[in-house]
């Protein structure tokens, strides 16, 4: 037979605040020019997709909060102790693009401006109904290697990455 655990009530959802929180934390030199928030369709979560500036840039964000209860599934190493499994709890995420280079020269790198394409299509994969203002552009798709032979190859772990995951499309 088994034990039936009735699961514990929830603790209050992480407020609208928090979750703005989140953002600023992600862009500590941003200013939010607007947000709207939503209840998430399920479990309970809430939305809130906005504009920050950033250095004079507008960009788009995302944050949420989902509930996480326990796993269903855990993956361990052959060999290695089993993680240590995190209470239920609220999860709180912001996407927004960073507008920064590591190398913290003037020159934004491929790799920095492709980090930022690739913060905005997941905050506009949330968000819908965001635009860029008018005379903006988001640029959401990434920059090729310069080198042919090196982006071909990129490409082709990416694709094989993919299909070990997902199944082979082809």
């Amino acid at each position: 037979m088994v034990a039936s655990h009735a699961e514990e009530p929830r603790p209050p959802r992480p407020s609208d605040s928090e979750l703005l929180e989140a953002v600023i934390s992600e862009s500590p030199r941003g200013r939010v020019l607007s947000v709207d928030f939503s209840d998430a369709p399920r479990d309970g979560g809430r939305i809130g997709c906005g504009l920050i500036d950033i250095d004079g840039v507008v960009e788009p964000f995302s944050t949420l909060t989902a509930w996480r209860g326990p796993p269903t599934v855990t993956v361990r190493l052959v060999g290695q102790p089993a993680p240590p499994v995190k209470p239920p709890h609220w999860s709180i995420s912001a996407v927004v693009p960073t507008r920064t280079e590591s190398d913290q020269d003037a020159e934004t790198s491929r790799s920095a401006r492709n980090q930022d394409a690739v913060q905005r299509k997941l905050a506009l994969m949330v968000c819908r109904d965001l635009q860029p203002p008018e005379g903006s552009v988001w640029t959401t798709e990434l920059e090729p290697h310069p080198d042919p032979a090196r982006d071909a190859e990129i490409k082709r772990l990416a694709k094989r990455t993919t299909d070990a995951l997902f199944g082979d499309r082809d």
